[in-house]
């Protein structure tokens, strides 16, 4: 694991071979599966270009942020 973020009650992680893991509630969209279904496994997230190198993964509240080195950034939650 390379990153880990929790918010009120989901976590995202990265891995060092780039997968996102994301897990938890998920009635906001929090998790950016594109579905507002809890997760209680970790689902693999599958952003565009992945092959980015994430900078860091931000939890808060009821809303994800993830950014990339390249300075690109995915938001998704409670707005």
């Amino acid at each position: 694991i390379e990153h880990i973020s929790s918010g009120n009650h989901h976590t995202i992680l990265s891995k060092s071979n780039g997968d996102i893991l994301v897990f938890g509630k998920n009635s906001y969209g929090q998790l950016g599966l594109s579905d507002n279904d809890n997760r209680y496994n970790p689902s693999l997230l599958k952003i565009c270009n992945t092959t980015k190198e994430i900078k860091n993964i931000i939890c808060v509240g009821d809303h994800s942020i993830i950014s990339y080195k390249n300075k690109h950034v995915y938001g998704f939650g409670d707005n």
